[in-house]
């Protein structure tokens, strides 16, 4: 498998960024990784089975749960990769307090639409 240098490959399986698995895949691949640290799940629109195009990370596990409850983050976290330096830095994707975080895919493709960070 071959993946584009500087592209953005995000995962949508729970607790994946639970390991150093998107960090070690965004130095192999030079890219960009996003993934869930809690549970994910596509987030349910109205009537229930509608498609919103969101998917959550959050506490869903007893896990989970405890993590939150000890200050741990559960939410998206970006792994980029800095080509001048070769390391990878680690940002936290949208944080509401007390609630789900969620990211909202574009019409075209698979690009985020403005997903604030701190």
């Amino acid at each position: 498998m071959k993946f584009c240098e500087g592209s953005t490959i995000i995962f949508t399986g729970c607790r994946v960024a639970s390991s150093e698995f998107p960090e070690e895949l965004a130095k192999l691949t030079r890219s960009t990784i996003i993934a869930a640290n809690g549970s994910s799940f596509p987030k349910q629109g109205n009537p229930p089975g509608d498609q919103t195009g969101e998917w959550m990370s959050g506490v869903n596990l007893w896990e989970e749960q405890q993590a939150a409850k000890n200050g741990w983050y559960v939410g998206w976290l970006k792994y980029q990769y800095n080509p001048s330096t070769q390391q990878v830095t680690e940002k936290r994707l949208v944080r509401r307090p007390n609630k789900v975080m969620f990211m909202t895919y574009g019409r075209v493709g698979y690009g985020l639409n403005n997903l604030p960070s701190y």
